[in-house]
């Protein structure tokens, strides 16, 4: 199954923020979803599948300061 990768940003008090988001394409010719899925006649609904599977979450930065909502708590904003 295809599934979306969302890669994202931690910072220092523990949020995170997104910085990307992409789906991961499973190249089978039975998924929906994917750029190989069959594109002959054929009943879909019932010989492919038809759901995404479950999203995946990196973190690929950490930042030594908090995020912008909690450093304007910090600050008095």
């Amino acid at each position: 199954m295809c599934f979306l990768l969302t890669q994202l940003t931690e910072f220092s008090c523990g949020h995170t923020t997104v910085t990307r988001q992409q789906r991961v394409d499973c190249n089978r010719s039975n998924c929906i979803f994917s750029s190989a899925h069959n594109p002959n006649p054929h009943n879909c609904a019932v010989e492919c599948v038809q759901r995404m599977g479950p999203g995946q979450t990196l973190i690929m930065e950490t930042v030594s300061r908090p995020c912008a909502r909690c450093a304007g708590r910090t600050n008095g904003f």
